[in-house]
């Protein structure tokens, strides 16, 4: 998954700030970055 936590944590969307409904879109073969585990992360 995300390696670097130093530089992860400045890239971070705090979905919390948010006022409207979120839509995640995910792909399996998703071969630029690890869209799963990362909108699994997500819970409001």
């Amino acid at each position: 998954m995300l390696k670097d936590t130093v530089d992860k944590k400045k890239k971070v969307i705090k979905v919390e700030n948010c006022n409207s409904p979120i839509l995640l879109l995910s792909g399996t073969n998703d071969e630029i970055c690890p869209s799963i585990p990362m909108s699994e992360k997500i819970s409001i």
